[in-house]
């Protein structure tokens, strides 16, 4: 368990704008920042960062929160797994005490299985570097392909020993479950899948035994899986390449390996280098070109998309320079520009890949080779389909469509254009028909966008549907008091430790102002008034708020009280409420009158339980049997404090 010192001192650390920068590509726009939202397929920038409050907001998806918050989303993790990872990025000791045995059954799966890779990875290394068969072996291979220590320590490369109940034996003495390190299955969905066992008795053995080892890292530098490549042994009965099988901390399709060690460089750069293999990535890296990741041995996905959008839009596509290559890059073309990437390419030698290349050549000459064959997709696809076509004229008109069809999917008009008429010059086509293919293609990609909207409205509506009725079903009718409480619970997150003036004009036209903090003022009205809050949620925030706030000697901030708040719920919310649209995207900001503002949303209250009241009233008044009269005196007087409240809401409204 982490003390609450230390807790305390990495919320104090941890600045929201440093701790987004790691996932999402930051553009400035006013006081706060904005791009791409990773909590969804996010196009147009979404996704505000402002460093004043130290949150940030999704305003299409609603995501967000503080910086303990966004990591806890990001990495689907638990408030401590967030903490410490916080404590890690910032160099903060973390002090602990011993869990008991109900708080580490209380420590979620995903939490232990990040733990037992890290364990895992940090033994992988150190047999590669302090053993003599992993010297021997592992690192004598690393070093073979020309990979340096640097470059070895850098991407964690380790080394798992030919003893294959080893890794088992070590990770079950150090305090791990047998079950973590075992596949996942249908009924037990916890496990990693380091090892193997035929039954419950045996020790698990490692499937990764003998081989080098290349750890798969999350954004934040987590090892999430692992690859293995084996050195000895070349007979069919073992597998050359084995990785970790998918669990619910690895996704394969969301997967980008070398991402976590180029993603500065990417978003610095705005440019990303897309290769084949995980030694591309170490050759190209140790050459000097950061900026670059693999699609982990998987044709790219639009996830993996997604997620480089983050930090650019700008990639190439690197591949070998044989018929596979070629068939791989064409492939991958279409799917990136429908994703709007901006594409180019660059085949390597026949024979040479990423690797290869990089190993028999200077950082300088590569620059130049790079400068001089990138070649942007429409080029590269029309030689590349051209020289299969030969002069048959079928052929060739096959490869014009098959090019008016790419550029049918970018969705810029100007760019369209543009390579429109770089297609013609290039194939010596009157522009004009080109014109006319592109038209017949956006039709066709239209007409197609529309039948899958459809589908997917028909879809939503049902949804919507049913989840009105579960609505309904839960909550017999909309409560009048829902939109003032809201209100209220709003000026207590922006402004709960704040002061203001009040008067009480009961007290006549002589009574002087007190000076009030909003959280106690709104408890100690709502405590006269005998007024409860009927929204859940509300009321626990509301009480959250005043004990926090019982000692008035000490200040109240309630921004960072509830947007820090390790209630998912109650920060959610408090981030809703914090973040008005309109003052994140900079059109305005907001400056509440809290002489005013404070006692008028009370006031909206009592007004709404008094509506809630009347309409309950007339609807025992038309029931058989009522008492009538006793009905009619409730109203009367119901009706003529609702009036005196109208009249001060019309006051207090006119003069705000």
């Amino acid at each position: 368990m982490i003390d609450q010192l230390t807790i305390d001192k990495i919320r104090d650390t941890a600045q929201i704008l440093d701790v987004v920068s790691d996932y999402v590509s930051l553009r400035r726009r006013g006081q706060n920042y904005v791009g791409l939202c990773p909590f969804h397929a996010d196009k147009n920038p979404s996704f505000y960062v402002s460093p004043s409050k130290n949150i940030c907001k999704c305003f299409s998806c609603n995501e967000g929160g503080d910086p303990i918050h966004f990591i806890m989303k990001h990495e689907q993790i638990g408030y401590l797994a967030a903490i410490r990872l916080l404590a890690k990025k910032y160099g903060i000791e973390i002090k602990e005490r011993e869990l008991t045995p109900e708080e580490k059954a209380a420590q979620t799966a995903r939490e232990g299985m990040l733990r037992l890779n890290e364990f895992a990875m940090q033994t992988f290394e150190n047999d590669l570097f302090e053993t003599d068969e992993g010297r021997n072996i592992g690192l004598a291979y690393f070093r073979e392909r020309g990979l340096q220590d640097e470059t070895i320590k850098r991407f964690h490369l380790g080394y798992a020993v030919e003893k294959r109940t080893d890794l088992a034996e070590r990770a079950i003495r150090a305090g791990h479950p047998r079950e973590l390190l075992l596949d996942p299955t249908e009924e037990r969905k916890e496990g990693v899948g380091l090892c193997y066992a035929d039954n419950d008795q045996q020790m698990p053995q490692c499937r990764f035994h003998g081989r080098v080892i290349f750890p798969f890292m999350s954004l934040s530098g987590q090892p999430v899986a692992f690859g293995g490549r084996i050195l000895q042994r070349v007979d069919h009965a073992f597998k050359k390449y084995v990785n970790s099988p998918e669990s619910i901390i690895y996704r394969k399709g969301n997967m980008l390996y070398g991402l976590f060690q180029a993603k500065a460089d990417i978003a610095k750069q705005d440019k990303c280098f897309i290769v084949e293999g995980n030694v591309d990535v170490l050759s190209m890296s140790q050459a000097g070109f950061r900026n670059v990741i693999a699609s982990a041995g998987t044709a790219l996905t639009t996830n993996q998309i997604h997620i480089i959008q983050r930090f650019t839009k700008n990639v190439t596509l690197m591949f070998d320079g044989d018929e596979a290559g070629i068939r791989a890059s064409l492939k991958t073309i279409d799917l990136l520009l429908l994703e709007d990437m901006r594409v180019k390419l660059l085949l390597f030698p026949d024979g040479d890949d990423p690797d290869s290349f990089c190993r028999k050549h200077t950082t300088e000459e590569l620059q130049q080779f790079f400068a001089a064959n990138e070649q942007d997709f429409i080029v590269y696809k029309a030689q590349m389909l051209l020289r299969d076509a030969g002069n048959d004229p079928m052929k060739r008109a096959n490869v014009v469509q098959n090019i008016v069809q790419s550029i049918a999917l970018i969705s810029d008009p100007i760019s369209a254009s543009i390579y429109i008429r770089t297609t013609a010059q290039m194939l010596n086509i009157d522009e004009k028909y080109l014109q006319q293919a592109l038209l017949q293609a956006q039709r066709t990609n239209y007409a197609n966008e529309l039948r899958r909207m459809e589908i997917e409205n028909r879809r939503r509506e049902a949804e919507n549907q049913q989840n009105a009725l579960m609505q309904a079903m839960q909550t017999a009718a909309i409560r009048h008091t829902d939109a003032p409480e809201r209100n209220i619970v709003r000026l207590l997150v922006r402004h709960g430790g704040d002061l203001f003036n009040y008067v009480n004009r009961d007290a006549g036209p002589e009574a002087e102002p007190q000076t009030w903090r909003v959280v106690d003022f709104i408890g100690t009205y709502l405590e006269n008034a005998d007024i409860k809050f009927q929204n859940p949620l509300y009321a626990k925030m509301l009480r959250m708020a005043l004990i926090a706030s019982e000692d008035p000697s000490v200040p109240f901030d309630s921004l960072k009280f509830f947007t820090q708040h390790a209630d998912s719920e109650v920060n959610q919310t408090a981030l809703d409420l914090a973040e008005d649209r309109n003052e994140a995207f900079g059109i305005v900001e907001l400056n509440e009158s809290l002489e005013k503002d404070v006692p008028r949303v009370l006031l909206e209250l009592q007004d709404a339980i008094l509506r809630t009241k009347i309409d309950d009233l007339n609807r025992q008044l038309q029931a058989p049997g009522s008492d009538t009269i006793e009905i009619m005196r409730q109203l009367t007087d119901c009706n003529e404090l609702k009036k005196q409240i109208g009249k001060e809401l019309g006051e207090r409204i006119i003069t705000a």
